[in-house]
């Protein structure tokens, strides 16, 4: 019998509501020009956390022995007084997509994964 299962693939890349492939990629999402693209972002991710939820209660109750979960993807965080120092980062904005937060998209043209 199968013990592992997972419920969403890498559930925390689409946290980057800038780049659409992201969404794309971990849940279908296209954002549309009319819609607020963070806002949509977090109402996928909530989604996306209750569906978990509940294939995990589903799942216990068929087999209380299951390991249920989702993937998180494994991402390299600069803090931002080094990525000014990274050349690739400049170059590349799918890898300046990937650092942290405070990181200033104003600097950055359009991402384009």
């Amino acid at each position: 019998k199968v013990k592992y299962w997972m419920t969403f693939n890498e559930i925390n890349n689409q946290r980057n509501w800038r780049a659409p492939l992201f969404g794309y990629c971990c849940s279908g999402v296209v954002y549309t020009e009319h819609e607020n693209p963070e806002e949509t972002m977090y109402q996928v991710l909530h989604h996306q956390f209750v569906a978990s939820a509940l294939a995990v209660k589903a799942a216990r109750r068929i087999n209380p022995e299951m390991k249920v979960g989702c993937m998180l993807a494994m991402v390299a965080l600069y803090p931002f007084s080094v990525i000014r120092k990274m050349s690739c980062s400049r170059r590349n904005p799918c890898v300046s997509a990937m650092c942290l937060p405070t990181f200033s998209y104003a600097a950055t043209t359009r991402l384009m994964c």
